[in-house]
């Protein structure tokens, strides 16, 4: 099996890319830049295993370019342990959260919360 979640080198352009052309302020997700570097050398495979006993939900997009859920949701999925759940969503990319899936993945989440967490 190849590192699926190795991303240093995979995606070097497409952060240099966001740091020229990013100018929506209404967007979503920040990340700061400082740490990208931090982010793309951790490997959520090795630590997957330890959220158990703890619920985990994990949602992916069909259309996500950037996180692959063949190649990364579904392994994260088959590494985790008990009690876990996948919801892919058909129609989604990266950022859920917003349009077309904001309504799917908002009631995913909230459903997920009040079945594990209330």
């Amino acid at each position: 099996m190849t590192d699926a979640l190795c991303y240093k080198s995979q995606y070097i352009e497409l952060v240099e890319e966001i740091r020229k052309n990013f100018n929506d302020k209404a967007f979503t997700y920040y990340v700061q830049y400082a740490s990208i570097d931090s982010i793309l050398l951790m490997k959520p495979v090795n630590f997957v295993k330890r959220i158990s006993p703890r619920p985990l939900l994990l949602m992916a997009g069909k259309e996500d370019g950037i996180v692959p859920c063949d190649r990364h949701a579904k392994i994260l999925f088959g590494k985790a342990g008990e009690k876990k759940k996948l919801v892919i969503f058909d129609k989604g990319d990266h950022g859920l959260l917003a349009e077309p899936t904001t309504d799917d993945a908002l009631d995913c989440i909230l459903l997920w919360v009040k079945e594990n967490l209330i």
